[in-house]
């Protein structure tokens, strides 16, 4: 039998601009094969969540992983022309090298 293989894990996570916290202790999981959608009015978080995601926007609490490997925000003006290093991209490894089986 499979077990279900977790692409994004989000645990706690928290952003803060100065005293407003545009994401309050958010956990969320989504495994392979999922999809999932997310919906709510203007100011309630969606871009910052996809920018904490993305390593856009820094968290202030909690932890992301992207199949597995911790992630974190990149520092702002990182990237090709700022001479900065860009962003750490996420290894990821193959389907047939992860151990996903169990007897």
């Amino acid at each position: 039998m499979l077990e279900p293989h977790i692409l994004l894990y989000l645990d706690g996570v928290t952003v803060s601009f100065d005293r407003f916290k545009a994401l309050n202790s958010l956990s969320l999981v989504l495994e392979e094969g999922e999809l999932r959608t997310i919906i709510g009015p203007n100011g309630a978080g969606k871009t910052t969540l996809l920018k904490a995601v993305l390593g856009q926007e820094r968290t202030s609490a909690g932890t992301i992983r992207l199949d597995g490997a911790p992630w974190t925000a990149c520092r702002r003006g990182s990237g090709r022309g700022s001479g900065s290093p860009p962003c750490r991209r996420v290894a990821r490894s193959s389907p047939a090298s992860r151990s996903r089986r169990t007897s």
